[in-house]
């Protein structure tokens, strides 16, 4: 399977002391002129394929990140064999009980203004609030539904007045030749003092396990995790954690698992360099 790679770049905000470059090489199953959402079920193949060998999955795509000296992203997913509730997440879980979440597809929202509306100021308030500098602080309306419309499951979750309070943005790959999995691709939530002790984000998690477990899915793919990071040191917290080192994917060590991996050597045998950015619809 060939795969098509651009190299770019942008400031990483995941470390508040660390401001630098964060190089990244976005790779896809498809050439540019080939990707559309008619080809949604290839694109997401090979977004799986790709995360299987420790790429992080995006769009319809995945990225390899090559930070120079930093190396402080690891590629995580949940193995659910080996996933159990902790106590810390068993009393989020029950702290939120009284709140309801349904899980679909994103066509009936992508389609409908009003529910598009909904979705969409609940995203722009979390972003303004917690990733104000993200490219995706400048989407507008028909830029959220294509990236909605680029997972295929949305999970929700309401409160007891039926108000939408904390969404996620989810993947499923059900194709054989590959293992069943999710991809849990982007998560946002209501953010107001009267949420903040919820810890909703994490709550959207241990509801998109629990319907991996009940759809017999084998792994989670939850991005890249860091240590020392406020925005990505939250997903260390999961039992049942992999990440891939060795060319293989491995149960998370801290004392073993201090980097992340070299992709050089996959995408110099895999992809077909491109010199114009793959556009995503």
């Amino acid at each position: 399977m060939t795969f098509y790679a651009r190299k770019t770049g942008s400031l990483c905000s995941y470390f508040s002391k660390k401001m630098r470059l964060a190089e990244e090489t976005i790779v896809s199953g498809l050439a540019p002129s080939e990707i559309s959402f008619k080809r949604a079920a290839e694109l997401r193949f090979a977004k799986f394929k790709m995360m299987e060998q420790g790429l992080i999955g995006d769009n319809f795509s995945a990225i390899a990140l090559e930070c120079g000296s930093c190396k402080a992203c690891l590629p995580l997913r949940i193995n659910l064999k080996k996933f159990s509730l902790t106590e810390e997440l068993a009393q989020i879980k029950n702290v939120n009980k009284d709140l309801t979440f349904s899980f679909d597809f994103p066509d009936s929202i992508v389609l409908s203004e009003k529910a598009s509306r909904e979705y969409y100021d609940l995203f722009t308030r979390y972003i303004r609030d917690r990733h104000p500098t993200s490219a995706m602080s400048e989407y507008d309306i028909d830029d959220f539904r294509a990236y909605l419309f680029a997972q295929n499951r949305i999970l929700s979750v309401r409160d007891a007045e039926g108000k939408l309070v904390a969404a996620s943005s989810i993947d499923v790959q059900y194709e054989p030749g590959l293992h069943r999995a999710m991809h849990f691709f982007y998560a946002f939530y209501d953010r107001g003092s009267e949420w903040i002790d919820r810890r909703l984000g994490t709550f959207l998690s241990i509801k998109g396990i629990e319907l991996a477990q009940e759809q017999k899915m084998e792994h989670i793919y939850i991005g890249a995790g860091a240590k020392g990071s406020a925005k990505l040191g939250y997903k260390f917290q999961y039992p049942g954690l992999e990440t891939y080192a060795n060319g293989k994917w491995e149960s998370y060590d801290p004392a073993q698992h201090k980097q992340g991996p070299d992709h050089s050597a996959w995408l110099s045998q895999n992809t077909i360099t491109l010199a114009q950015p793959v556009t995503e619809p």
